[in-house]
């Protein structure tokens, strides 16, 4: 071959190998597709959800990544795809509190206690408490019926600023379920406040008060589902 052509491939291989180096296939950057899955997921198109992540070669897939994936093939009821890819997140991961959740939440639907909590615990130990994995524990935690930590979680993220109508309800609830009925009457009407025309609020601040007040008819409720 001529000396140039050969030259020329030479470099090229170079060029890849190098690419290769700072660029490796597991490295790749697929964050783009994590805000389209989610933008559809919000849009109410799980399939297209479902169909952007699993662009994301298996290689590729961070927790973050597999956990999303997992928790649409929940909500899509594709149990056995949630599960394999939850097994194969922890192999290639490791601890991720996104999986664990992920895995409190189906054995719960299932009504795998055990299993349930053993993941549960498992969440506990290695989350760094960011508000996201916080904001994932506190749903695992009313999974499995943890209301003092949905109670702590909650009260966490209210803390750090977050204002949201479905996180008061939580907090609400544990506080009910953990016979804080005052507290809960407070946090109710700070809700009813923000939103006057909640009929579902409305009804648990008349159980919470109910419940203050001694009513035995409404002892029979609890504990109350999240």
């Amino acid at each position: 071959l001529d000396p140039e052509i050969t030259a020329y491939f030479s470099e090229e291989e170079k060029k890849k190998d190098e690419y290769r180096i700072v660029y490796p296939f597991d490295r790749a950057d697929y964050s783009s597709n994590v805000t389209k899955a989610r933008a559809a997921f919000a849009e109410e198109n799980l399939g297209a959800a479902i169909a952007i992540l699993e662009e994301v070669p298996e290689e590729c897939r961070n927790a973050e990544i597999s956990g999303d994936l997992a928790f649409y093939y929940f909500l899509d009821k594709r149990d056995d795809k949630m599960l394999e890819e939850s097994r194969s997140s922890i192999k290639r991961n490791g601890d991720s509190v996104s999986t664990y959740c992920n895995l409190v939440t189906y054995y719960n639907e299932i009504k795998d206690t055990d299993k349930a909590a053993f993941y549960y615990e498992k969440a506990k130990a290695c989350a760094n408490r960011t508000p996201s994995d916080t904001l994932k524990l506190s749903t695992a935690a009313m999974d499995v019926g943890a209301h003092a930590d949905a109670e702590a979680f909650a009260n966490e993220m209210l803390k750090d600023g977050r204002s949201d109508l479905s996180l008061g309800f939580m907090l609400a609830m544990a506080q009910i379920n953990l016979g804080k009925y005052e507290k809960a009457e407070k946090t109710l009407c700070g809700l009813i406040r923000l939103n006057p025309e909640d009929s579902v609020t409305a009804f648990y601040l008349r159980l919470a008060k109910r419940l203050r007040e001694g009513d035995k008819a409404s002892e029979k409720l609890l504990p109350l589902a999240y």
